[in-house]
């Protein structure tokens, strides 16, 4: 995310057939369509008002409904999982944020449970009122 190279420590092909989410092109700053790992995460930006950091970290499967992202079987032949030194925030299919860490780990990101992610896309659509800044 700082816009600097990272070191890849390792590319794994995985075996098995994980659950997959369809993230259709032009959502979340794709160019074109993704599948990515259900249990993986990736970035959104909070409004100012609902948290201090840039952004947060949430799981992709709590998207699933959302701008036309949803399950899918779909994988394609070049599924690899990269394994990082540290912590990163990597751009994919153009502005994509994945959050590529180890979920054992404490992360550098405020994370976001199933939950207060879908919390929060309901307020970036607008469905639900604003946080009450009196009563913070």
């Amino acid at each position: 995310m700082d816009g600097g190279f990272a070191t890849i420590t390792a590319i794994a092909h995985p075996k098995q057939r994980a659950p997959l989410v369809h993230v259709p092109g032009g959502v979340l700053s794709t160019c074109s369509d993704v599948a990515l790992p259900a249990d993986g995460h990736i970035a959104l930006t909070p409004p100012a008002r609902w948290s201090q950091a840039p952004v947060v970290s949430v799981p992709i499967k709590a998207l699933s409904g959302w701008n036309g992202i949803r399950p899918t079987l779909f994988a394609g032949p070049d599924l690899a999982t990269l394994h990082f030194e540290e912590e990163e925030m990597i751009y994919a299919q153009t502005g994509l944020l994945i959050h590529a860490f180890d979920g054992s780990a404490v992360s550098f990101y405020p994370a976001l449970n199933y939950g207060d992610t879908r919390a929060l896309l309901a307020l970036l659509d607008g469905k639900m009122p604003a946080p009450d800044a009196a009563a913070a």
